[in-house]
């Protein structure tokens, strides 16, 4: 086992936990389609098809949250076996820890990434003197991954669909007026977009978990995805005022489908089927590109009703993601 000269403990501790014969390296751009392959390798083990992007996999090594130091790429000669990708979010006070490896070689290596995700938490809860949080999340159909996440002590705390309409098939109402007062406009100038981060982060305050982000590091997560549309950038106003937004992203555009990256409605204007308006609004958006289905992600326990409301217009489960935490 070899690893570039680093004065970190940490990474000396996962050597330890390897096999021989395995070679670790801080994780970097250059591993971007080395770890495409292997997360397309990882989705078609765990649900029998490509589930993301390549862009949207490769822009996780351009995040602006990504403790560079930390995140790990392992590979046997050549070929990359694992890699552990680690985010640090101080204003939430918590780490995410995600893991991927080769599915043939999972139960041997896993628990290792995780066990060595755990170690770089505590050093960030060490360095911010507070509770903090490990997050993790993997498909409920990889057996294999859950067994080393719950080894590593994490907890099952909520569980996420991913939703789909099938284009090809589902009846799509057309455009009707809009009720009197409602604007929907496409943005595409920054004062637009900063109008559409404020209510996205508003909209979603009272969802679980929910972090607030100021617009410089909003948009450069939204950069490092490298999957905007900007003809899917949209603000509804009532009267004038700002109420809903709905954000699309070309981040499964190579799978045929669709994405509805965010879709919120300030708390004083839900009820009033602004959510259902942009929503079909995206359906026909994607059918008139010739996209095969829309998809989107959503709490399972959503306090304000999101899935039911992506039932009644035509949407169904397709993915069950759990997520995981461990408070350290």
């Amino acid at each position: 086992m070899t690893a570039a000269p680093r004065s970190d403990t940490v990474l000396a501790a996962l050597l330890a936990d390897l096999p021989d014969g395995l070679d670790v390296r801080a994780a970097t751009s250059d591993d971007a389609d080395d770890f495409v392959a292997l997360v397309q390798r990882c989705d078609l083990a765990a649900v029998g098809e490509l589930d993301s992007g390549s862009e949207e996999i490769a822009g996780m090594l351009e995040s602006p949250d990504m403790d560079r130091d930390a995140s790990v790429a392992v590979r046997d000669g050549d070929e990359l076996v694992m890699l552990v990708w680690i985010e640090r979010d101080g204003t939430q006070r918590e780490t995410w820890v995600d893991v991927y490896v080769d599915p043939p070689r999972s139960r041997e290596l896993a628990p290792a990434g995780f066990a060595h995700g755990l170690r770089v938490a505590r050093s960030h809860r060490d360095a911010a003197g507070t509770e903090w949080t490990a997050r993790t999340g993997c498909f409920a159909t990889d057996e294999a991954l859950i067994s080393a996440v719950e080894g590593a002590g994490f907890v099952r705390e909520r569980r996420f669909w991913r939703m789909r309409i099938d284009l090809t098939s589902a009846p799509l109402p057309e455009q009707a007026p809009l009720p009197a007062g409602v604007v929907v406009r496409t943005v595409d100038d920054e004062a637009g977009r900063r109008a559409v981060h404020a209510v996205a982060q508003e909209s979603f305050r009272d969802h679980w978990n929910h972090g607030e982000r100021d617009f410089d590091s909003w948009m450069q997560v939204l950069e490092s995805l490298g999957s905007d549309d900007p003809g899917g950038w949209w603000l509804l106003e009532v009267d004038g005022v700002p109420a809903a937004v709905c954000l699309l992203d070309e981040s499964r555009a190579e799978l045929g489908d669709g994405f509805v990256r965010t879709l919120g409605v300030l708390r004083e204007y839900r009820g009033r089927g602004l959510a259902q308006e942009l929503l079909e609004r995206s359906f026909r958006y994607y059918r008139d590109r010739g996209r095969a289905g829309v998809q989107l992600s959503v709490d399972s326990d959503s306090p304000t009703g999101a899935n039911h409301l992506y039932e009644k217009v035509g949407m169904r489960p397709v993915r069950i993601i759990d997520a995981f935490a461990q408070t350290l």
